[in-house]
């Protein structure tokens, strides 16, 4: 009988899981990454694209001011965005262009969700990103999941195994823009669909918001003084926020642009006024035969 860990939380999880039957099993960390970009798979839809809206939502939860430095550094693979990529591929600064405007209310509404990809490694560690609606992985197969939210807050990682068991693997907090990873993980075992399911928690922070403010600058040399936020996000510690669970909302569409896969869900009029940002729940299906 196999499991699941995450790397970043077996010790504390390997209780909890070591009755959960799984078909993946963890890798060691530190392999490279060499992502490829890869065919784009669903046509983008009319309107504003994917990784505006990714943009944009990171932008109105700071300073509208920002968006310009944020789109120059959202390019290629999504290890690389923002200068924040693995060490030894930390793209040059860039200059601010014209700040970007933005409505939080208009159709260019802040969308709660993440960006990811999922990478097929090799047996020399090479890395290359795929479809995981079109690729299909085999026993013996490797493969990792990075993730960036649009949104700070926690997040945490289930895995459904092909027997329909689910089990936690990771719980982290995360600041909006902020790269993380899950595995690598190699598939053995039970053959079937595997689905890891992320559970995004929005709220704020001093330290989430400090390290979003990071994040975003870190490809912007200079520009305009920052205006107040346009977005207003319940702080982690608000009592209110424990009863947003049971709200949870599911994000069934994903638009594929280059090789990162987009999930992202508007927020609703309710959730720009108070704040209160319900819990959004992504699946990612992973085909093993």
């Amino acid at each position: 009988m196999c499991h699941i860990r995450s790397l970043a939380g077996c010790i504390t999880i390997a209780l909890a899981a070591a009755a959960h039957a799984q078909s993946m099993e963890s890798l060691p960390a530190g392999m490279p990454d060499l992502a490829a970009p890869m065919p784009t798979g669903t046509p983008m839809p009319s309107g504003p694209s994917a990784r505006s809206v990714f943009v944009g939502t990171i932008a109105a939860l700071l300073a509208q001011g920002l968006g310009s430095a944020l789109s120059q550094g959202l390019a290629g693979s999504i290890t690389r965005w923002f200068n924040h990529a693995p060490p030894g591929k930390v793209a040059a600064p860039q200059a601010m262009a014209m700040p970007m405007k933005h409505d939080p209310v208009a159709g260019g509404a802040p969308h709660a969700g993440v960006a990811y990809e999922v990478h097929a490694m090799a047996l020399d560690g090479t890395t290359h990103a795929v479809d995981p609606a079109q690729h299909v992985f085999h026993t013996g197969d490797q493969f990792q999941v990075h993730y960036r939210p649009t949104l700070p807050g926690r997040i945490e990682v289930f895995n459904i195994n092909p027997r329909g068991s689910e089990a936690r693997v990771d719980t982290v907090e995360v600041a909006a823009g902020q790269l993380a990873a899950l595995g690598p993980y190699r598939f053995v075992d039970a053959k079937g669909p595997e689905t890891l399911k992320l559970v995004l928690a929005p709220c704020a922070s001093p330290a989430l918001v400090a390290q979003t403010r990071g994040i975003v600058k870190a490809g912007a040399a200079s520009g305009p003084a920052a205006t107040p936020p346009a977005l207003r996000i319940a702080d982690c510690s608000d009592p209110r926020m424990r009863g947003i669970g049971a709200k949870t909302r599911t994000i069934t569409r994903t638009t594929l642009a280059g090789s990162t896969a987009f999930a992202l869900d508007p927020l609703s009029r309710s959730e720009l006024t108070s704040g209160l940002i319900s819990v959004r729940e992504v699946r990612i299906a992973l085909q093993h035969r």
